[in-house]
């Protein structure tokens, strides 16, 4: 998921540099970002169990 997150963030990244905008602007562009953000989402209560896991 770490990976994901990553690859999906360098993408946003280049293409917002590429384009000259925050790749928001159609459809293709909103389900990438909607992965990203989801990945985001998935990843948050996993760090919290594995933090609470150790102490």
């Amino acid at each position: 998921m770490i990976a994901t997150f990553l690859s999906i963030t360098g993408f946003l990244f280049i293409h917002w540099i590429s384009s000259g905008h925050f790749p928001l602007s159609n459809l293709y562009e909103s389900l990438i970002f909607l992965s990203w953000s989801l990945s985001i989402i998935h990843m948050i209560p996993y760090r919290i169990s594995f933090i609470y896991y150790f102490f």
